[in-house]
């Protein structure tokens, strides 16, 4: 094989690749409604929590409910998509 036709197919791979690449970080990515709902009802249930029952586990476990389910709710909510 000369290199000239190696250097071809390089090419034409790593346009490949970089179309694949583009197209995927256009699309929504799934699942990151509900990671930003654990992240933000975590801590924000672990501290109240700690005020309103004193167990912060209590506290957590109910902002780690709370949090997904309104991560799933906006994720789900689409904005101005059509859901699945």
């Amino acid at each position: 094989m000369s290199v000239s036709r190696v250097m071809r197919r390089l090419l034409r791979l790593r346009t490949v690749v970089h179309m694949t690449e583009s197209d995927e970080s256009s699309k929504k990515k799934p699942g990151l409604g509900v990671a930003l709902g654990i992240a933000i009802g975590l801590p924000i249930g672990a501290g109240a929590g700690m005020l309103l029952f004193d167990n912060v586990g209590v506290g957590a476990a109910l902002g780690l409910a709370l949090g997904v389910a309104l991560g799933a709710a906006w994720e789900s909510s689409g904005r101005g998509e059509k859901s699945e």
